[in-house]
Parts: structure tokens; sequence; C-alpha cells
């Protein structure tokens, strides 16, 4: 069995940008120097990780890139939940401004189902239990990528403490 790789968070790193689509090997040097400044791994090294995430993580790629609404039975979401998939997403993308993952997206709706975000009303938190619900399912789905993708490319144990409990309701006002 071949050595665990111990580097894990540029790996992590250069999967991140290489998935949401930087496939410049310079681009991803240049922002690694910039992020991990004399400590960054040589882009030898970097191709070589970047052919591993090639040839080892196409459903991964499919699940951290952007997320696609024509890709939601990938994602193991039902069809019928198109409609409030989609609203999740435009939600998410509202508040922070940025572009979930096929992941994130696909916790995001778990999370949705298991709080009382269907029962919500004009008189609860909203904008607070939306900021519990990104988190929580930004955090969810990255614990699922990093336990993924470290039994994939053998990296040194990643576990972390973690919580999966849901502590939130909604408070009244």
């Amino acid at each position: 069995m071949p050595n665990s790789k111990k580097n894990v968070s540029q790996m992590l790193e250069i999967y991140s940008l290489w998935s949401h689509g930087m496939k410049s090997r310079k681009a991803i040097h240049s922002k690694m120097a910039e992020k991990f400044r004399g400590e960054v791994a040589s882009i030898a090294t970097q191709n070589r990780w970047i052919k591993e995430f090639r040839d080892n993580a196409s459903e991964d790629l499919i699940q951290d890139s952007p997320f696609q609404w024509h890709l939601l039975d990938l994602y193991g979401i039902p069809w019928q939940e198109g409609k409030l998939v989609r609203y999740l997403n435009d939600e998410y993308f509202e508040i922070t401004k940025v572009r979930a993952s096929g992941r994130e997206v696909k916790w995001i709706w778990r999370n949705w189902h298991l709080t009382d975000g269907a029962n919500l009303t004009p008189h609860d938190d909203i904008s607070f239990f939306w900021k519990i619900l990104i988190e929580k399912s930004t955090k969810d789905a990255g614990r699922e990528r990093l336990d993924h993708l470290s039994t994939i490319f053998n990296w040194e144990n990643t576990s972390e403490e973690y919580d999966p409990a849901w502590t939130h309701r909604a408070s009244k006002s």
C-alpha cells in the first residue's frame, strides 16, 4: 500500500481550484504560491495531483463543480424536488453572491428537510435561519468531500470533530 499523502491542505486547495474550472496549471501554481508562500508544492507535484484528480475523481468533479439543475439525479435529488432545489440554490446565491456546488445544494436540500424550513412563517427570523442553513450545509458538504477524497487519494487522517446535529430552531420575533 502506498504511503499516505500528508500535504492535504495544498492538495485540497488545488482540487478546489481545478474542480471550479481553473484549468491553467500556471494560474493554479500562481494562486498556490500566493496562498502558501514559500511552502508551495512544485509545479511537477501539482501536475501529478491534477492528473490523479482527473483519473480518479470524475464523480466528485460533478459534485464539486457549480450546481447544474439538469444533474439532479446525479446529486441524489429526486426530480419532484426540482422546484424547491432551484429556490434553495437561488437563495444561496442571493445571500452569498457565490454559486453553490452540486454537493452544497444537495446538503442545503437535505438540511432544509431536516429543519423547520418548510414551516417558516413571516414571524420567524428567516435571515438567521438562512445563515445557519448555509453554514451547516457548507460544513456537511465539505466533510463529505474531504472524507470521500481522503479515501480515493489515500490522504493522511483528515477527520475533524464533527457534530451532525442540527441545533437551530427559527426564533420567534
